[in-house]
């Protein structure tokens, strides 16, 4: 153990900090990188302000920032989804795109069936 490495630990057990791991820039700026990331993706693809909310609660369970930084897509279980190629994943662009044609064809069977739920 160096020098600097020992100035930390009497650092950390002075600060009672010892057990317990240090936040990190990262970890204090990851919701608002993962939120920034998320809305520029639902305004650049047409969600409307309104919409924007629902967007970014649905993204909560589709994506995450791996420990680089990127912003990832997850399954259901949390674990990143590898493309096939390994290189190129899918981009909350394309999620977005797919999530507003989606959303669109569920709000046109509503409109069209709400006689039934009244």
């Amino acid at each position: 153990m160096n020098y600097q490495e020992r100035l930390l630990l009497e650092l950390k057990e002075k600060l009672g900090a010892s057990d317990y791991p240090t936040k990190t820039l990262a970890d204090e700026l990851h919701p608002a990188v993962f939120e920034s990331i998320i809305q520029e993706a639902a305004k650049s693809g047409g969600i409307t302000a309104g919409s924007i909310l629902d967007a970014m609660i649905r993204a909560k369970n589709k994506w995450i920032l791996d420990e680089t930084g990127q912003i990832v897509p997850v399954n259901s279980k949390r674990k990143i989804i590898v493309p096939p190629d390994g290189i190129k994943y899918y981009t909350p662009h394309q999620w977005i795109k797919k999530l507003k044609k989606s959303v669109s064809i569920s709000l046109t069977f509503a409109t069209k069936h709400t006689k039934y739920f009244e």
